[in-house]
This record gives structure tokens, sequence and C-alpha cells, in this order.
């Protein structure tokens, strides 16, 4: 919209200022001279059609790649559970909490992982499958609070 704006609402005044030129100044400013000159509007147009052209060349094959690969997007299960689950074998938020059928036939497709969701349950714990012992997250009171207008350490 910015690209566009520009063509529509540049005034001579600020062309002159910027640019030491007023020639060609803004859509609506020119219907104002009394003129329909479409230059700097075009200009924009023309401009805002190479970046949609240059984004499509460069970023559709490597979509195509992705998808290819299986890289584009998650497991429909993995979706459901949340990726912290997932990928992080916890939960950064309780917001949402998944069901225990879904956490379980996830455990059951990732049983070649060497961790194994526990579940939603108040920990986040984790269980080590291949030690049997369970590790938990990192002790979150250690790291410094960051609040906005003071310091602490």
């Amino acid at each position: 919209w910015g690209v566009i704006a520009t063509g529509l609402f540049s005034s001579a005044t600020r062309l002159k200022l910027a640019f030491d030129q007023d020639e060609h100044i803004g859509w609506f400013y020119e219907f104002n001279r009394g003129s329909g000159n479409f230059t700097m509007l075009g200009a924009q147009l023309v401009g805002v059609a190479f970046i949609i052209i240059w984004i499509s060349v460069t970023m559709i094959p490597f979509f195509m790649f992705l998808r290819v690969m299986g890289w584009f997007r998650i497991d429909q299960l993995e979706e459901e559970v949340g990726m912290d689950l997932s990928i992080h074998k916890g939960q950064a938020y309780s917001i949402n909490t998944p069901d225990q059928d879904k956490v379980d036939e996830l455990n059951k497709s990732k049983s070649n992982s060497n961790y194994k969701l526990r579940g939603t349950n108040d920990n986040n714990d984790i269980q080590n499958v291949e030690e049997g012992k369970e590790v938990s997250p990192p002790d979150q009171s250690r790291h410094s609070a960051i609040s906005i207008g003071s310091r602490e350490a």
C-alpha cells in the first residue's frame, strides 16, 4: 500500500524539497493541477509488479523444494498436539492443553526417539526412555527478569 500511496499522494512541495523537481507528482495532486498525468502512479505500479514477479520467481521454487522434501508442513498430529510438545518435549504455555489421547498417539508415532512425552502434567517433565529417569525443565528462577524502567540482576 505504501508504494501505491506514494503514486497517489506525492505533493509538489515535498518532491521539490526531496528531489528538486516537481514535474511528476501524485495522481490526486495532478487532478488538482487540471492534468491527469499518470507518470508517478504508473512508475509505482510497475515497481509493485516487479516486486511481485521477483518474489514469485525466487520463492515458488524454494517452497516447491520444501514441499518435495516434506519440510513445508508438520504432521497433522503434531499440529494438533503442538510443536512445543512434539519438538521440545514440554509446553511453553498452558493455555490450550492437548488431549492425552493425542499425546499418546504422538508418542507411538515417535517411538524411535530417545525421549517420551509425559503428557500435559503440571511440571512438563520429560522422561528419558533409555535411562529410565525423569528430567525436569531448567529452573527458570535463575534467569534474570527484564522489566521496563528498572534493572534486575
